[in-house]
C-alpha cells in the first residue's frame, strides 16, 4: 500500500512541475516585445520586421525597333542625367526611307501647285485637284512616321538616375521589344515591408519607426507614407512603406535591415 501511495505522489510531482513549466512558458511568451506585451509599468512595446530600401522609379528600357546596336553609352553603375542616350541602334536603313520620304513629299507638293494652277486655268477637273491634295496628305504622313521612327534609334533616359543592369552589347542585333538596359532613380529610395495584418490597429500614415540598415550597421529614423490595400489571406500580411527623414548618400537600393516600431501597450496588472 505504501508502495502504491509513493507512487501516486511521485506522479502528482510530475504532473505539478509540468505545470509550473507551462505556465512558466507561456508567461515568458506573453511578455516578449515581439508580440507586443510588456512588463507591469511599462507603456511602450516593441514589433520588428524585416524591410528593404526599393527606389520609387525604376524600370528596364526597351527598344521598339529590330535592328543593331551602335552604341551603349553607359556600364552598369553610371550615373546618367535625364533625356541623356543611354543605347543607339544602327538606323542607316530608316534614315534612307527617310530621304525617300522626303523626296516623295517634294514631289506631291509640286504636283500640287501645278494642280492649282491648271485648276486656276480651268485645265484641271476637281478629280485632279482632290488626287493631289490626297497624294500630298499621304506623302506627308509617311514623312511623319519615318521621323518617329528615326527617333526611336536613340533610348533615352526618362529619369536622372544610375544603370543596374545592362543586358546587350556593341554589335548586337535586337528585336522589337527586347529589353536592354535597367535603370533606377536612387535619390528616392523607400522601406518596403510585409507586416502582419493584426498591425492595423495601430500601424496608420505617419507612423514613425527605426529602420536599422544591416550593410551599414545604422540606424534611421524613418516614418510610414503608404499602407496596402490588399492582405494576403495565406500570410496574413499586407505591404507597409516608409520613407527615411533626411538625406544620406550612403543609403544604396537593394539594402536591407529591419524596421522596428514602437506601440503603446495596455499595462498589465
Amino acid at each position: 500500500m505504501s508502495v502504491r501511495m509513493s507512487s501516486f505522489l511521485d506522479c502528482l510531482k510530475s504532473k505539478k512541475f509540468l505545470i509550473l513549466l507551462a505556465v512558466g512558458v507561456t508567461a515568458f511568451w506573453l511578455s516578449s516585445p515581439v508580440f507586443g506585451y510588456q512588463k507591469a509599468g511599462e507603456n511602450r512595446a516593441k514589433n520588428s520586421v524585416r524591410a528593404q530600401l526599393t527606389p520609387v522609379n525604376f524600370t528596364t528600357l526597351s527598344t521598339e525597333l529590330a535592328g543593331r546596336i551602335s552604341t551603349i553609352s553607359v556600364r552598369d553603375g553610371d550615373y546618367f542625367t535625364q533625356n541623356s542616350v543611354l543605347v543607339g541602334l544602327d538606323c542607316s536603313i530608316y534614315q534612307m526611307e527617310m530621304r525617300k520620304a522626303l523626296a516623295d513629299l517634294q514631289v506631291a507638293t509640286a504636283n500640287l501647285v501645278a494642280i492649282e494652277r491648271l485648276k486656276e486655268l480651268n485645265s484641271a477637273s476637281e478629280l485632279e485637284m482632290g488626287k493631289a491634295i490626297a497624294e500630298l496628305a499621304r506623302a506627308e504622313a509617311q514623312a511623319d512616321v519615318m521621323t518617329a521612327t528615326i527617333e526611336r534609334c536613340e533610348i533615352h533616359a526618362p529619369f536622372q538616375g544610375r544603370v543596374m543592369d545592362v543586358f546587350v552589347r556593341e554589335h548586337q542585333y535586337v528585336a522589337a521589344g527586347d529589353p536592354l538596359i535597367r535603370v533606377l532613380d536612387d535619390r528616392e529610395l523607400e522601406v518596403d515591408m510585409l507586416v502582419p495584418s493584426v498591425w492595423l490597429t495601430w500601424i496608420e500614415e505617419g507612423s514613425s519607426f527605426e529602420f536599422n540598415v544591416d550593410e551599414l550597421e545604422t540606424p534611421y529614423t524613418a516614418v510610414v507614407i503608404s499602407i496596402g490595400a490588399y492582405i494576403d489571406p495565406v500570410s496574413q500580411s499586407i505591404r507597409v512603406r516608409g520613407t527615411i527623414q533626411g538625406d544620406f548618400p550612403e543609403l544604396m537600393a537593394g539594402m536591407s535591415g529591419t524596421a522596428e516600431f514602437l506601440i503603446p501597450v495596455v499595462d498589465q496588472p
